[in-house]
């Protein structure tokens, strides 16, 4: 009975701590890299797409490190940033393609793509 309550216990902290992640495993991925390069193509930036996932340690390192100055500053000053959840290489690898991201090369991966080219 306690090894039955250690497990849910672990399987509860981690789902818990995947939902908290810079990811959002819920996103339509598509629309979202729609959206920041309408809003890239009227600011004159470009659009800085982060494919990863939660429970990647060194997406999450890439996450906090792009939150840091002078890292922020440079990201906020020149680019629309998406963060893509390719979930366990199950989701979202149709973009990660589109984009020429090689994910069988491994996460995090970034593309910057151009508005109008």
């Amino acid at each position: 009975m306690k090894l039955a309550l250690i497990v849910c216990l672990a399987l509860f902290t981690t789902s818990a701590r995947a939902a908290e992640g810079p990811y959002d495993e819920t996103a339509d991925a598509r629309l979202e890299v729609r959206r920041a390069l309408a809003q890239a193509a009227a600011g004159k930036a470009s659009v800085l797409v982060v494919f990863g996932a939660n429970w990647c340690a060194d997406c999450r390192i890439l996450d906090l490190t792009m939150q840091k100055d002078p890292t922020s500053a440079l990201v906020a000053r020149e680019f629309k940033v998406v963060k893509v959840d390719v979930g366990r290489f199950d989701r979202n690898v149709d973009l990660a393609s589109t984009c020429g991201v090689p994910l069988k090369s491994g996460i995090p991966a970034i593309a910057i793509l151009s508005p109008g080219r």
